[in-house]
């Protein structure tokens, strides 16, 4: 391990990873990252490091959990930027499976020439668009432990001069028992623990997002949405959130936001 910017990163990732941003910031071209591996070993973590090092203005409003939020954020994406879509609170649901690589889909096609760094945190490479997999994927990292306490641990696949591309064949031989024994990965290494943004506001601002994106960005005031109301309520109440941040990472209306926040003051005062 050794410290770069303040983060203790693996040795030869961060050889690769320097390779990467030399090569996206002085060609046309953009670099595609895949972090995969269960839930609770690290993979926003891991993300969120990978972004710290690559883009010089890194920040957790260039982490998204909605596809159409995501693609909002390539359109108007600049030279340099790493933006990372963190899936990893809907794997249990197959229609927002078939979203998320719909949006995976576009997001290749609008990525060729506007020299970016993406990142796709998800569960497993295996419920990706095959597209990705074979043919755009540069870097699989998939982060692993023996048990849930067991973190900070990945392999690391990619096409290496010379060699095949680990990640086509991973993604061939492994896909119909999800392992990742074959082929054996080109390197295995360690990364830290700093989550480097903050970690209480990338919980709210997650939440917010996958249940909007989970709720189809539907509006309706029914009793399966009155919690909705009560979150917007503390969030604004409390300082946590502006109205404006809580409907840039939902997707709903400024004004939306704030009548759900009224509506929720309101039943407190008449209760």
């Amino acid at each position: 391990m050794v410290i770069y910017k303040d983060v203790y990163y693996d040795g030869y990732l961060l050889t690769l990873l320097e390779g990467f941003k030399k090569s996206v910031l002085k060609k046309n071209t953009s670099a595609v990252v895949i972090i995969d591996g269960r839930s609770g070993m690290g993979k926003t973590t891991l993300g969120n490091q990978l972004g710290y090092l690559l883009d010089d203005h890194y920040n957790i409003n260039k982490i998204y959990y909605e596809p159409k939020k995501f693609l909002e954020g390539l359109n108007h994406a600049k030279k340099g930027d790493f933006l990372m879509f963190d899936e990893a609170m809907i794997i249990s649901s197959r229609s927002a499976m078939s979203d998320v690589n719909k949006m995976i889909v576009m997001a290749m096609s609008m990525i060729r020439s506007k020299q970016l760094f993406i990142c796709f945190c998800v569960n497993s490479v295996f419920d990706l668009d095959r597209n990705l997999a074979l043919s755009r994927a540069d870097l699989l990292l998939h982060v692993y432990g023996d048990h849930l306490t067991d973190r900070g641990n990945f392999s690391a696949f990619f096409k290496a001069a010379g060699d095949m591309d680990r990640i086509k064949n991973l993604y061939l031989k492994g896909k119909k028992f999800y392992s990742y024994s074959s082929p054996s990965a080109n390197f295995y290494g360690r990364f830290g623990k700093k989550f480097i943004v903050d970690e209480k506001e990338y919980e709210i601002r997650k939440q917010v997002g996958i249940n909007a994106f989970l709720s189809g960005g539907d509006v309706k005031q029914n009793k399966n949405y009155i919690w909705l109301g009560a979150l917007i309520y503390h969030l604004v109440s409390k300082k946590i959130m502006r109205v404006k941040t809580i409907a840039e990472v939902s997707g709903m209306s400024s004004r939306t936001v704030y009548e759900k926040k009224e509506r929720h003051e309101e039943n407190i005062k008449d209760k």
